[in-house]
């Protein structure tokens, strides 16, 4: 698949990308980690970057406004370790699950049930895990 991106100014990308999720969707050039090394658009709005030595979800505006009240971050910022967790569970039908764990159906049903059981684990307690708003 071929992404094309295009430099804007105030530091940030556009990210065309001709998947399922037709929609452009902005890549800032800096995370809560540092700079933002790799950048895969998982659904319109939402986007998983790699630094150096971190990662996680960024999500749209308007994405943040489709979270569970208690699990948005004004920031769109949600950690790769535990955070991401959320995302990942609310937008789980919309996602390119082959961009992000391959096409193998038992790699990404293996995947889904560690997001299920993950959420499970911290539900009732997302604020312990809430590394930035």
């Amino acid at each position: 698949m071929r992404v094309d991106t295009t430099r804007l100014d105030g530091g940030v990308r556009m990210v065309f990308s001709p998947a399922r999720n037709a929609q452009p969707t902005t890549i800032p050039q800096d995370s809560p980690w540092g700079e933002v090394q790799t950048a895969t658009v998982l659904a319109t709005g939402i986007v998983f970057v790699h630094t150096a030595g971190h990662g996680g979800i960024k999500l749209s505006p308007e994405r943040i406004a489709q979270m569970p009240e208690g699990a948005r971050k004004r920031s769109g910022w949600y950690e790769e370790d535990c955070e991401s967790l959320w995302p990942f569970h609310r937008f789980w039908d919309e996602l390119d699950h082959a961009k992000f764990w391959g096409n193998d159906p038992e790699k990404i049903e293996k995947a889904r049930k560690a997001v299920e059981a993950g959420i499970a684990r911290y539900e009732n307690d997302f604020s312990r895990v809430r590394m930035n708003t």
